[in-house]
Parts: structure tokens; sequence; C-alpha cells
């Protein structure tokens, strides 16, 4: 863990692009990431900012409550990655940038794997399936559209997941977006753990189902 989270804050004091700040949610976790978190954004702490639970609750309400309540103004482009994760190169948030000066309403990237090579082309054509990989990373959208997702719409049966909670609001934004954008070069590097996909792969891929049965949304004008 210490060895990732160190790599992720020194890939986020790398960037070029100037305005950025950055929001760290624990859970909490039992392994001191908050502790660790603390002590790493060094000469970018004043753009980092730790936000904690005292007790375990859900990881993807942490996520949804600093959204939510940490930034105000709604034209914000949000990039939401994990400490596990890292953004490749100088410019990622640069890059992204292009896409949402040329008036993208989401982006979505593509992840090199450590373990093989492969690539995972993304399908705006369509409502969102399991096989539009539009939930990849670095996955980019305006807070506003975030805001607009009925909150009972990112949970199943009235509860909160921490599993495939990534589908759960990336799906009705892509189907909100007018202008969806796919960025061919990676920006982010992910490191994949073959145990946790065995264990979790049968309830990730139940839930992956529940949120396509989900009613589609509209374009973001007209809401749902």
């Amino acid at each position: 863990m210490a060895r990732r989270l160190k790599r992720c804050f020194e890939s986020l004091v790398a960037q070029d692009c100037p305005d950025w700040g950055a929001v760290v949610a624990d859970d909490p976790s039992s392994n001191r990431f908050g502790d660790q978190a603390q002590a790493l954004p060094g000469n970018c702490a004043d753009r980092v900012s730790i936000a904690r639970n005292s007790t375990r609750r859900c990881a993807f309400i942490k996520t949804w409550n600093t959204i939510t309540r940490s930034c105000d103004n709604p034209d914000t482009v949000i990039l939401t990655f994990d400490t596990d994760g890292a953004l490749l190169g100088e410019h990622a948030p640069s890059r992204v940038r292009i896409e949402y000066d040329a008036r993208a309403g989401v982006s979505v990237g593509s992840i090199p794997r450590l373990d093989k090579e492969a690539f995972y082309p993304v399908d705006f054509q369509e409502r969102p399936s399991w096989r539009s990989n539009v939930c990849q990373h670095l996955r980019t959208f305006r807070k506003n559209p975030f805001d607009a997702i009925y909150i009972e719409d990112l949970k199943l049966d009235g509860e909160w997941t921490d599993l495939a909670n990534d589908w759960a609001f990336m799906v009705p934004i892509v189907e909100m977006a007018a202008s969806p954008r796919h960025i061919p070069e990676p920006l982010y590097l992910y490191e994949h753990s073959d145990q946790k996909r065995s264990v979790y792969r049968v309830e990730r891929d139940s839930i992956i189902a529940g949120i396509l049965a989900i009613p589609a949304y509209g374009q973001f004008e007209q809401g749902r």
C-alpha cells in the first residue's frame, strides 16, 4: 500500500496542469491509509485535502459526499481514481482539458495492463452495456451531470455498494452526455489484482447487471 500510495501522489505532483486540486477519501481503511496519505502531499499540501470517516461505512458514500459537498463549481471537471493507480506522464489533466475545451460531456480513457497486452474499445453508439467499456480509466466528467443522478440510482435495493460503483455513476453520465469522448492514449496505470477479481467477480457481475437494468437517462438538459 505505501509503495502504491507514494506512486499515486508522485504522479499528481508531476502534472504540468497548474489548476488542480485533490481530495483523498478515506473510509477509513484498516491499513493506516489515511495516516500515510496525510504525510505524503509534501509541496502540494495546499492542493490536497484528506476526508476521513470516523467509522467505516462505504467507500462509495465517501466518494459521493466528496464530489457533492467538496466541490462548489458545477462546471468543475472531476477525475476519479484509486490510490493503487497513478497518472502516466506529466500531461494527463492537460490532455483531458483539451477535450473539455472542445465541449466534451464526459471522457473515457484507455488502460495499459501490467499483466498482459490488451485493448478495450469504447462504444458510445448505443446505451452502455457490458462491452461498452465506458467506465475505464482515466474517466472524467463535469460535476453537474453527476449531481443530476438520482441518489437512489446509485444504490441497489436501497443499499450503497463498494463493488462496481464506477458503473453506478458512469453509465448515467455517459447516457446524459451530448458529446462523450474516448481518449486513446493511456493516461493512467492500474495494477490489476487477480485475487480480487476471482473473489468478487460473481457478485460484481450481479451488481453491474442491476445497474444496467435501471431506466436510461436522457441528455443532461432533460434529465430523466
